[in-house]
């Protein structure tokens, strides 16, 4: 006599659960995205200990205009700077967070030459006087005025330079399908 299994009413309803492919690792969206973004942080972090952190910078922006190839350029209002090493720095170019407005953020990670980025004593950061950096990757970010992505975070290879010569800062630089870039700014 062959045995009936009866469905208990909780289960009534359910919707059968997908299977797996043999072999195939289940991946989330989240996690896809994560795999753009995880490795431009690494690169800016790699083989650093917290205490070997070179430093960091903020200041006010002027005249700040980030400009995509076919797209409406956005003003920034703040450049956040970050030298983890000799060579490896990032710039960071935020949009103000006014709760009326978007927030948004364009990070550029690269190398400098040696000397130049932050000059950093016991008593804080500047900006040398000269700075060249050789743009590596980007990743950018935009949230509604409470704090909400409005999109998933972009992180991308990029090539291209960022130079800081006479308080003026221009970047010109190009990340795959995205087109050209384009960053002019004075502090």
């Amino acid at each position: 006599m062959a045995a009936c299994k009866q469905e208990s009413p909780r289960n009534s309803g359910r919707v059968a659960k997908r299977e797996r492919h043999p072999g195939k690792p289940r991946t989330s969206r989240i996690t896809k995205g994560l795999a753009l973004v995880i490795p431009l942080g690494l690169a800016a972090t790699t083989g650093v200990s917290a205490r070997d952190d070179f430093g960091r910078w903020q200041g006010g922006l002027q005249n700040c205009q980030i400009r995509q190839e076919g797209q409406n350029g956005w003003h920034c209002q703040r450049l956040e700077v970050v030298q983890t090493s000799d060579q490896v720095l990032s710039l960071r170019f935020v949009r103000s967070q006014d709760s009326q407005q978007d927030h948004r953020r364009l990070q550029l990670i690269g190398t400098v030459k040696e000397g130049e980025g932050l000059d950093c004593n016991p008593n804080g950061c500047q900006l040398t006087p000269q700075l060249n950096l050789v743009v590596t990757g980007l990743s950018t970010m935009q949230f509604d005025g409470r704090g909400l992505a409005r999109a998933t975070p972009l992180g991308a290879v990029a090539r291209g330079t960022c130079q800081w010569l006479n308080r003026q800062l221009r970047c010109r630089f190009s990340a795959g399908a995205g087109g050209a870039w384009t960053i002019q700014a004075s502090l």
